[in-house]
């Protein structure tokens, strides 16, 4: 593969490398392998039954438990044995960065009161060989937040936060609140990782809206659609009323490492022909992600790298 984008080698912002701002790759094979998978769209809560799938997928696919006690592993071990400490986090690192995973608590009636309102639509897809008696058993997908009343695509905030394609981030801008789609929960079971069926997943949710744009509004039409991907920076161990008192912070710098990125998130976007993407900056919350783990409340310090699909780059269907 060639890409015929620049490496941003001059700049604070700390993307996993080789990851480009921008690509031209050929089309990954595992996106033709992807191309006779069985697809549907999900954009209403009247069957319980594939909500409460998709959350069981959710839950497989839930890290955030398992991030936080090797935080705390890590800070514990390097009282007894510093190099022993960082080989084993550094050994599960490699989970999270090559097959990504979710890092929020959802619950199902969270996403049933998501596909209630109207404002979102899942992707799913489903193995060629994944069925019984014919029935679509889905394996991979991809959650869609299109804008509505009351919520709009968060902004990326400089100093806080970091820009770094301005050209296209102006575009995002440029289209206004109501042109840009949320990417979120995308993913694919381990045991069908590789086969392109994530890839799918992304491909069906943007057709569905690229179909839709047809009957909506001229001025309420979108025009891309944003992803993140997570890059972990550490652990706040919380107390008090409300479990927002901060007792303890652990950072993956006080022990001279990197953040933890979804390499597989990143890089999966920005390798498809058929679906490009391109990295926008990152977002540094002031806020963390509450996990819940042995009964105390955690808060994981993440970090979101932003990339953003046009759709009229997206490749169609002859």
């Amino acid at each position: 593969m060639t890409a015929t984008s620049m490496i941003m080698r001059n700049s604070s912002f700390n993307i996993p490398p080789p990851l480009p701002v921008r690509v031209n790759f050929h089309m990954d094979k595992k996106e033709e392998i992807s191309m006779q998978a069985r697809t549907r769209i999900i954009d209403n809560a009247v069957d319980v039954g594939m909500v409460a799938a998709f959350h069981r997928r959710y839950k497989r696919l839930f890290v955030g438990a398992e991030m936080v006690k090797a935080l705390l592993d890590l800070a514990a071990g390097w009282e007894t044995d510093q190099h022993r400490a960082v080989d084993i986090f550094q050994q599960k690192r490699q989970k999270w960065e090559q097959g990504g995973g979710y890092i929020e608590n959802v619950s199902l009636e969270d996403v049933l009161g998501w596909l209630a309102s109207g404002s979102y639509l899942i992707a799913e897809v489903a193995a060629p060989d994944a069925s019984e008696d014919g029935k679509f058993i889905a394996v991979a997908q991809r959650m869609l937040r299109i804008p509505s009343d009351g919520w709009a695509m968060p902004l990326l905030q400089e100093p806080a936060d970091e820009i770094v394609d301005r050209a296209r981030y102006q575009s995002l801008l440029g289209g206004g609140w109501k042109a840009a789609a949320l990417a979120d929960f995308w993913g694919v079971l381990p045991e069908w990782n590789g086969k392109g069926l994530a890839a799918e997943a992304r491909y069906t949710g943007m057709q569905a809206l690229i179909e839709r744009n047809k009957s909506r509004p001229e001025d309420e039409r979108l025009s891309s659609v944003v992803g993140m991907a997570f890059a972990v920076q550490g652990l706040d161990v919380l107390d008090g009323e409300g479990k927002k008192t901060v007792t303890r912070a652990i950072r993956l710098d006080e022990f001279g490492l990197s953040e933890v990125a979804n390499q597989s998130s990143l890089r999966g976007n920005a390798m498809s022909r058929r679906t490009p993407a391109y990295i926008l900056g990152k977002h540094r919350p002031v806020s963390g992600i509450p996990v819940l783990v042995d009964g105390i409340w955690y808060s994981l310090r993440v970090d979101w790298y932003c990339y953003i699909h046009f759709l009229d780059e997206v490749e169609m269907p002859s």
